[in-house]
């Protein structure tokens, strides 16, 4: 009898078990994506296609046929990017019982670098790396990426739309322009920055056309030790604060400056001949 009793709850306990099972999966399985931005450019300086939401959603391939509870969200986020160079997805969020949230944003060129295989074609990346298109020298000019992204000399790779530039290279880039972007708003005021490697020395070429510096002016920075306090320094005497550095009331403003951070400190001087 004790036996009989057993199994009729094992089975009745079995039996409650798997209708939950089945009533949980057609409860949370996915019924629809949203997709929303987080942050993105001003209607005439963005460079993402219409209907990018609808494509996003598209592009993930989300299962439909899937519990939320074990959507493997990571694999939806590499397909959108994949497919969207232009999008970052920020966020997923799983929306009980049967929903998600897509949150994203857009990448914003930052740099250009030549590609290897070809002298004429640029991958435009942005603060991440990532190739967000490859184009022509004639491109740069069309589509502002002259004036809006910053030319990394130093560096020539060949590279694909949607993947990431991988260089030891670049591992202090970003150090670097959060010095420059701490002092000053304009973050295209360096046209082109180049790093020796040897003499771990970064040169920056800045935005002539100001006042002081119609001739042009370029920012070394020697050494990568402290590089983004070293950064700030010498933006900040571009920007017009000078302080404590040396030989300014030397500086002929009218002739190529140079704004030299080494070993002996901050100066400011004239390009020799």
């Amino acid at each position: 009898m004790k036996k009989k009793r057993f199994w009729i709850i094992l089975i009745l306990v079995l039996t409650g078990f798997i209708m939950l099972m089945i009533g949980g999966y057609f409860l949370t399985k996915l019924s629809s994506v949203s997709v929303e931005f987080r942050t993105r450019l001003p209607q005439n300086e963005t460079r993402l296609e219409f209907g990018i939401l609808d494509k996003v959603e598209e592009s993930g391939e989300f299962n439909y046929k899937s519990s939320v509870l074990f959507l493997n969200t990571k694999k939806n986020i590499e397909k959108i990017e994949k497919a969207n160079p232009y999008v970052k997805v920020q966020q997923v969020i799983r929306k009980f019982p049967n929903k998600l949230n897509v949150y994203i944003s857009e990448r914003i060129p930052k740099y250009r670098i030549e590609t290897g295989e070809n002298a004429n074609k640029w991958c435009i990346v942005d603060e991440d790396y990532k190739v967000l298109e490859i184009v022509s020298s004639e491109e740069l000019e069309t589509k502002n990426f002259d004036t809006n992204t910053i030319e990394i000399s130093y560096l020539k790779q060949d590279c694909k739309v949607g993947e990431f530039v991988s260089s030891q290279k670049l591992s202090n880039l970003n150090t670097l322009m959060s010095g420059v972007y701490g002092r000053t708003k304009d973050y295209f005021a360096v046209r082109k920055i180049n790093y020796d490697v040897d003499d771990d020395t970064y040169t920056l070429t800045m935005k002539s056309g100001d006042d002081n510096f119609n001739a042009g002016c370029e920012i070394i920075i020697v050494g990568s030790t402290d590089l983004k306090q070293k950064a700030f320094k010498t933006t900040s005497v571009y920007t017009g604060d000078y302080g404590d550095v040396k030989n300014v009331d030397k500086v002929d403003f009218s002739k190529k400056v140079l704004i030299v951070f080494d070993e002996s400190g901050c100066t400011i001087k004239n390009q020799e001949g």
